[in-house]
């Protein structure tokens, strides 16, 4: 499995919830990066990778959401969205 290396520890419990199930397979974590996330799975290298949505990589599959984490903007008081609610 491939997934950009910054919410690692916020996904441990999904983590060992698929060892708690699937005891004999051996999931390894590799780092993907950025700018193209999604090369391991064209090469054939990993079967899955975790990314942000959107997807917008009409020949891969996109499977269900498993973490959702809060979006925040900050923009300076001065900026016009800081007037919107």
């Amino acid at each position: 499995m491939g997934m950009i290396a910054a919410n690692v520890d916020d996904l441990r419990p999904y983590f060992d919830a698929y060892a708690a199930v699937r005891p004999r397979v051996e999931a390894q974590i590799r780092s993907i990066g950025f700018s193209d996330p999604y090369a391991g799975l064209r090469a054939g290298d990993l079967d899955l990778v975790m990314v942000w949505s959107p997807i917008q990589e009409p020949e891969l599959t996109v499977g269900p959401a498993i973490h959702v984490e809060p979006v925040v903007l900050a923009v300076s008081s001065n900026h016009p969205l800081a007037r919107q609610g």
